[in-house]
């Protein structure tokens, strides 16, 4: 994919995705935007708010107390990892191999 700077999107049929800062989506505070557009067809694919360093500052700053208070560490699920790994004893064919 590339990317090329542009102004901030107009309605159209292009995914327009902004920041998540705080667990809210937000424009860039000086409104600018990358598209990104598919690599084969030059298509573009999406436009991406560009994040300064004001907003990367921003959202470090909203982060700060989850990691503090070790919230941001916490599994979800009561601690438990679920897992979505497919069977194959089953079906994997048995071969020896020759020693």
């Amino acid at each position: 994919m590339s990317a090329t700077e542009t102004e901030a999107p107009t309605s159209g049929t292009v995914r327009t995705s902004d920041l998540l800062i705080a667990g809210e989506h937000v424009a860039a505070r000086d409104g600018r935007y990358f598209e990104t557009t598919e690599a084969l067809t030059g298509e573009p694919i999406a436009r991406v708010a560009a994040a300064s360093v004001e907003d990367v500052n921003l959202a470090v700053e909203a982060a700060r107390p989850r990691f503090r208070s070790g919230r941001a560490f916490r599994r979800p699920h009561g601690g438990r990892f679920w897992s979505v790994r497919p069977s194959c004893s089953a079906s994997a064919p048995t071969t020896s191999s020759p020693r």
